[in-house]
């Protein structure tokens, strides 16, 4: 069916389509914001390999997003006490969803027009809604269905080393000395076997703002279960006043750190290369994580 069958399908004759306008910013599925005769607006969510952004990566890395794990993570984060968008229709086998459209404005908008105590507030907010998923926990890494053995960190390292390699053959930077300090800040990790529900990006700009004023979480693919210091460390950067829980194992906190920072550099330049739709963010994205990694501290101050 085509999406005006469909939605006349899902919601009734009263649902006449009007317009299809596309939203910008995403890598991984396609997302466009629908509008009905009768005034209603939703999001349709269609995950078509072919649009997908990192496509090159979908045979080696195991964070590629689909819509398993979307309505899986659903499931998981809404069991946190933590909301998520209403689904109103899902199909696996045209990787399609009919969601809710939140209107509210996100938090990064909050933080850059908001006063000092506004900021504030939403830094602690966010850390709230970390801490939520936080308490979801099992003994393996992994999505919600394919647990994974073992620890995380050689994992990892691995992918990590792959993203130094990956940016050291597109821009001036010393590998060797760079792969000495991701491997220094690995040895200092003690095993664990705990692990915490994450986001995995919890940035302002993925959680937004409902009509009664709570917090909203959104683009959950890639939530899984992993050490809760890959989501603080993200956050770090992220929000201007954030508070790091005391239970944050300060290695592990500056190994994943210096991780993303690898990740989101590489992430910027395959960006810049295959098209993107905005090549300044890109740029910029590129610019302030090779930046952060030329200047990582060697060990944890």
């Amino acid at each position: 069916m085509t999406i005006p069958e469909t939605v006349k399908a899902v919601f009734g004759n009263d649902y006449l389509v009007t317009s299809v306008t596309p939203v910008r910013g995403g890598t991984q599925k396609t997302v466009h914001r629908i509008t009905c005769s009768n005034g209603f607006t939703f999001l349709h969510y269609a995950w078509d390999d072919d649009k997908n952004l990192f496509q090159e990566e979908m045979e080696t890395s195991k964070h590629l997003f689909s819509i398993d794990s979307f309505l899986d993570n659903g499931k998981q984060i809404r069991s946190a006490g933590i909301a998520v968008p209403d689904i109103y229709y899902a199909s696996n086998e045209t990787r399609t969803a009919f969601v809710e459209c939140i209107t509210g404005p996100d938090f990064q908008r909050e933080l850059e027009r908001g006063t000092e105590a506004d900021k504030k507030k939403v830094s602690a907010e966010a850390v709230d809604v970390a801490m939520a998923l936080h308490e979801l926990t099992r003994k393996s890494w992994g999505t919600v269905r394919s647990p994974e053995a073992g620890s995380c960190i050689e994992p990892h390292e691995k992918e990590a080393y792959t993203n130094l390699q990956f940016i050291s053959s597109k821009r001036k930077l010393p590998l060797s000395a760079l792969h000495s300090r991701l491997s220094l800040l690995a040895a200092d990790i003690e095993p664990r076997n705990n692990y915490a529900f994450v986001h995995g990006e919890l940035g302002p700009n993925h959680l937004l703002r409902s009509s009664s004023g709570e917090p909203v979480l959104i683009d959950i693919e890639g939530a899984r279960y992993y050490d809760r210091e890959y989501e603080l460390s993200f956050m770090s950067f992220r929000y201007p006043y954030l508070e790091t829980p005391a239970t944050c194992d300060q290695n592990r906190f500056h190994y994943y750190l210096f991780g993303h920072h690898l990740s989101l550099a590489a992430g910027a330049i395959k960006l810049q290369e295959r098209g993107y739709e905005d090549q300044n963010f890109a740029r910029t994205l590129e610019a302030f994580h090779l930046k952060r990694l030329q200047h990582f501290p060697l060990l944890p101050q």
